[in-house]
């Protein structure tokens, strides 16, 4: 027999009572706080606040870094380059076109991207807040049915051969 088997079963009495106890002191706990009028309510949290200038330039150079090496990897470069450089003979062009794109890019951080990741972040962190704060509602009916449930099956495990052999007189 492995050891926790072994401790569980010397145990059993112990744990079944404390675990029993635990859930009833936690049942009218929130029995109480239930009482007091509380009710679910779903809200919306802002984690994550709007960053500042400085923190929208630091975060659009990085998110240029990779949507940059993504045109890179798809050689956007390259073509940009064939097109302007190759076939236009332009190289004035082609400096200020990267640089339109690198001030296109660094607008699109600025006013979208960044501000629709913080949206996205913060409504997945409302939704799994509110989840978590419906469960502790629900919690007092769970709790409920579970402790009744539990203490029939104690009653009926401790006055099994009784109420067997009773069943069976009839």
């Amino acid at each position: 027999m492995v050891w926790y088997k072994k401790a569980l079963s010397k145990f059993k009495k112990e744990l079944i009572t404390s675990a029993i106890l635990a859930m009833i002191v936690s049942l009218l706990l929130l029995i109480a706080h239930y009482n007091f009028g509380k009710t679910f309510e779903w809200t919306n949290l802002e984690v994550l606040s709007a960053p500042t200038f400085f923190d929208r330039v630091l975060y659009s150079a990085m998110t240029y870094v990779s949507v940059g090496a993504f045109l890179y990897f798809i050689r956007v470069y390259q073509l940009i380059y064939f097109i302007f450089i190759t076939l236009l003979g332009a190289f004035r062009l082609h400096k200020m076109f990267k640089q339109l794109l690198w001030w296109g890019l660094m607008l699109a951080m600025y006013f979208w991207i960044v501000p629709k990741t913080i949206e996205v972040v913060n409504a997945i962190l409302s939704f799994f807040y509110n989840i978590a704060v419906y469960l502790i509602y629900l919690t007092p009916r769970f709790i409920g049915s579970f402790v009744v449930i539990s203490m029939i099956f104690i009653l009926f495990q401790k006055y099994k051969t009784r109420i067997i052999h009773g069943l069976h007189k009839r």
